[in-house]
């Protein structure tokens, strides 16, 4: 007797029926599906839709996006926690009478006591008067140093780093040393050299007629090397066919200069001007380093930073200080935008 063992058939599932729903959704195992009448049973591999989530991250995978917005974060992050989250705090802060620790809000008050500051606006004029002497001085002479710098045939690198040796050195060594060489008797370097034609020794920064001229001649011969480097790299750039052109037409060598590179210049020119109008605001360790908060001698060497510190730091008028601080960035603002106006209106 033969006996026949019955088997049990496959379960068959029609597509898109709610047991095929059950199994995709908790496993990605292979579901037999039922073909069209009269054709075979299939076995189709079935994966689980990705989600709105995965999907973003996939496209942006995809178009670069991801890996932008990750090389973005290096310096993204810093710019946020160094420098937008300070200005957004002091700005606040510079509506509230804190002294560091507790504090109210004040509005406009720290702001009006700022511009009725005698000592405020002297400040505002010592910074300037240093500045622009700075300015004065140091762009001609760096240029013409450039100049003749750009047109040597050979020890052009030589020269540039002895130019541009004393740059490397902080503002607060270059103040120590010259401290020496200004110092206020025949002992002092500059006194001692005028001593051999019959002057008396000059005071320097113990007088408070030449104390800020003192501190515009040491921060030109700081300075200056970077400048001149400035200046090399634009020289550099003006054509040498507009040289020729204007020595075919008889231009000698100074009114090519001035009619052919200075002209060429003009973009250095404004870098320069705009660049050390912000450094002159922004003085602050020479002038501490030599006069000290009180800016000695006189209160001559009392500039906008300095004044800022003694506000913040020597009687805790933290709101104070921060109103002064975007006072003087509006000022800085101003004064850009008044250079840029002008150079446009030249080009």
């Amino acid at each position: 007797m033969i006996s026949a063992t019955r088997s049990v058939p496959p379960v068959l599932t029609r597509p898109g029926s709610r047991h095929e729903r059950n199994v995709t959704r908790c496993c990605p195992s292979p579901v037999r599906t039922r073909a069209p009448r009269g054709g075979p049973v299939v076995t189709a591999q079935t994966t689980p839709a990705p989600s709105a989530r995965g999907a973003r991250v996939a496209r942006w995978r995809a178009n670069g996006a991801l890996t932008g917005w990750l090389m973005f974060l290096p310096t993204t992050v810093p710019l946020l926690a160094f420098t937008i989250y300070p200005m957004v705090s002091a700005g606040w802060l510079s509506f509230t009478n804190s002294n560091g620790v507790v504090g109210k809000f004040v509005g406009t008050a720290n702001y009006s006591s700022v511009l009725n500051d005698g000592m405020f606006w002297t400040a505002m004029w010592n910074t300037v008067y240093m500045g622009v002497g700075s300015l004065v001085l140091s762009v001609p002479l760096s240029l013409l140093a450039a100049t003749v710098i750009n047109s040597l045939p050979r020890c052009q690198s030589l020269f540039k780093s002895i130019f541009f040796a004393p740059n490397v050195t902080s503002a607060i060594s270059v103040s120590i040393a010259f401290l020496y060489v200004f110092y206020p008797t025949d002992g002092g370097w500059v006194n001692s050299f005028l001593g051999l034609f019959g002057v008396e020794p000059l005071k320097f920064f113990a007088d408070p007629a030449l104390a800020r001229l003192g501190v515009v001649v040491m921060s030109t011969w700081h300075g200056i090397g970077f400048l001149i480097l400035i200046w090399i790299a634009g020289l550099q750039n003006v054509s040498p066919e507009l040289h020729e052109a204007a020595a075919c037409d008889g231009a000698g060598t100074i009114r090519r200069w001035w009619h052919v590179t200075v002209p060429g210049l003009r973009p250095v020119i404004f870098f320069v001007i705009v660049t050390q109008c912000i450094a002159s605001f922004k003085r602050f360790a020479d002038v501490y380093q030599i006069g000290g908060s009180d800016g000695q001698p006189g209160g001559v060497l009392t500039t906008l930073m300095v004044y800022i510190y003694r506000t913040g730091f020597n009687t805790f008028e933290f709101g104070k200080a921060s109103a002064a601080s975007f006072i003087v960035f509006v000022a800085m603002v101003i004064v850009t935008a008044v250079n840029f106006r002008i150079f446009r209106e030249k080009a």
